[in-house]
């Protein structure tokens, strides 16, 4: 079991569960062997904590059957299959909770790295929604996409087919001016006036900040767009608060992606394995910096 963080409110408490249940030498965890955990810690009101992670542990059960690693019968935690824990759900969970402890912290250093692994994960995710095609443009861009800005939306507008704009809104030293991925549906005739979605990837805890992310307006001004295109946010948290939910995604007008969203739509292909090598590599790192409990 790992350590009890210091963050015990539901979303992180059921979080903490599912690690301690995935990183134990165990096949599950009983609910007194959790609450005993939380007990040592001196978490206020123990037993109200342990319910509400077996109501949040069960919803995302409902949410996520096939990809969700748990069985929560017979008051344990049990993980279905300890050899091949699905990586779709892995990889955001320990991402989200890397600021628990100072030994799992990513450094500053290796933050851009690492946040260009979850535009990755984003990517597939938002490819499956869409049933279409997905670049991913983030800055820093990788070696094979132009690194100047004006280059890249010469590029994006030749890959979806859509007319390039003034740029008059363009800003003096653009990064990738607050999209991540663009996404879209393509028609066999190649022609403009299509679905397209403009994704920002918020992999930190300061996601709420980029919910305003990316402007349509600006981008209004890069491609002459026939139809509007659609913004989006992934994140890899679990938003249970449905006031936040509902005023996330009214910021923008966008369609929210957290944690259940995109390990339900991500699949890692034959063509995906040098990616999917990345993100197993990082959780292999991840996870043997996690601090144990003597529990």
């Amino acid at each position: 079991m790992i350590a009890v963080p210091s963050f015990t409110d539901t979303e992180n408490m059921a979080d903490w569960a599912e690690l301690s249940c995935i990183f134990s030498n165990k096949d599950s965890l009983s609910k007194a062997e959790l609450l005993r955990a939380l007990e040592d810690a001196q978490v206020k009101d123990a037993e109200a904590v342990l319910a509400s992670i077996w109501l949040e542990t069960e919803r995302r059960s409902r949410l996520l059957p096939s990809k969700y690693p748990f069985d929560t019968e017979k008051s344990r935690l049990t993980i279905r299959n300890r050899s091949e824990v699905p990586l779709e759900y892995l990889f955001p969970l320990l991402l989200s909770r890397h600021h628990w402890y100072k030994s799992t912290k990513i450094k500053k250093a290796d933050w851009n790295r690492v946040s260009k692994l979850f535009e990755e994960y984003s990517t597939l995710a938002i490819r499956n929604y869409f049933q279409g095609k997905a670049l991913t443009i983030g800055w820093p861009r990788n070696a094979d996409l132009p690194q100047n800005f004006r280059q890249s939306i010469n590029l994006v507008c030749e890959s979806i087919k859509e007319n390039q704009g003034t740029c008059s809104l363009m800003s003096r030293r653009p990064k990738d001016e607050g999209v991540d991925i663009i996404a879209w549906i393509p028609f066999p005739d190649n022609r403009p006036s299509k679905a397209i979605m403009l994704v920002q990837c918020a992999a930190g805890q300061d996601y709420e900040e980029k919910a305003s992310e990316p402007h349509i307006a600006t981008w209004n001004s890069f491609i002459d767009w026939r139809v509007r295109p659609i913004p989006a946010l992934t994140f890899p948290f679990i938003c249970t608060d449905e006031l936040k939910w509902a005023r996330l995604s009214s910021i923008n007008e966008s369609i929210l992606f957290d944690r259940l969203r995109l390990a339900a739509l991500c699949s890692f292909s034959e063509e995906d394995s040098a990616t999917k090598k990345r993100i197993l590599d990082w959780v292999k790192h991840q996870a043997n910096s996690l601090p144990k409990s003597e529990i």
